[in-house]
């Protein structure tokens, strides 16, 4: 069946030639030019929409017989496929379909350090005696390195691992600075896993509930950084409980310091 054909394309002839009749209209004007259409007039685009939805068989013949140019009629089945596909991708936030979003942080992030097993110093870490002593757990000693080192050579430390990265992670919520430590080491826990991911999630917390200081946070980017990759790691329930409400611990005391909204912290831990 082709558009415009059957009771269809008269009901529709009918319809153009009252709309001709009308004196004055603009109807009438291309009654008056061509007469001799009015009973073979191509039906309105409502009408071919309306033929479309019920009869899709005669859009599969093809182009219309009596269409005014010669472009083709795309199908049903095509068009409800690329609605389909449409959709899906809208509704699943698609970033390349298929493959879920980064967290932010993690996007320009390094890979985390190795602190299961001793390893060689970093190149960049010169391990003097006050690091070896360090190492072996001296609080005393542990102190004296954060004062020395401040959070940029403990940084350093860090990112060497095994035990060298330890005793440096270890000694960073004593460095007066330690504050600029915090987006790496959100970045590391989020890409750990296990008692490494507990031990860097509790030494961002200890950094957290140290007291403000009367001045402005050192890195406040880097604070709300850290604090956006905490409310992200409270939200993965493979991370164990007492890891989360640390996380959760540690973003109430940022909080505090105006870089991260209360509303964001997960309630879960809240007192009873």
């Amino acid at each position: 069946m082709a558009c415009g054909s059957g009771s269809s394309e008269v009901e529709e002839a009918d319809a153009l030639g009252a709309v001709a009749g009308a004196p004055g209209s603009a109807g009438a004007v291309l009654h008056a030019e061509a007469p001799t259409t009015s009973k073979r007039q191509h039906p309105s685009g409502a009408a071919c929409i309306s033929l479309i939805a019920t009869q899709s068989t005669a859009i599969r013949q093809g182009p219309c017989e009596n269409a005014i140019d010669a472009r083709p009629w795309y199908t049903v089945d095509v068009i409800a496929r690329i609605v389909a596909i449409a959709l899906i991708c809208s509704t699943s936030g698609c970033n390349g379909c298929g493959r879920s979003r980064p967290t932010p942080i993690l996007v320009d992030a390094a890979p985390p350090p190795s602190f299961g097993a001793q390893r060689p110093a970093d190149a960049s870490v010169e391990v003097d005696d006050l690091w070896k002593r360090a190492m072996a757990g001296d609080p005393m000693d542990v102190a004296s390195l954060a004062d020395r080192e401040g959070a940029v050579g403990l940084l350093a430390g860090v990112e060497a691992g095994g035990d060298l990265g330890l005793a440096a992670l270890r000694a960073m919520p004593h460095a007066n600075d330690a504050e600029l430590s915090l987006r790496r080491l959100a970045e590391i826990a989020l890409q750990l896993d296990g008692a490494p991911q507990r031990e860097v999630v509790e030494v961002i917390e200890s950094i957290a509930l140290r007291p403000a200081r009367q001045t402005e946070v050192l890195d406040a980017q880097g604070a709300r950084a850290c604090a956006d990759g905490l409310v992200e790691l409270t939200k993965r329930g493979s991370v164990p409980k007492e890891t989360r409400a640390r996380a959760v611990n540690a973003l109430r005391a940022l909080s505090e310091r105006l870089v991260v909204d209360p509303a964001r912290i997960p309630a879960e831990f809240d007192p009873r």
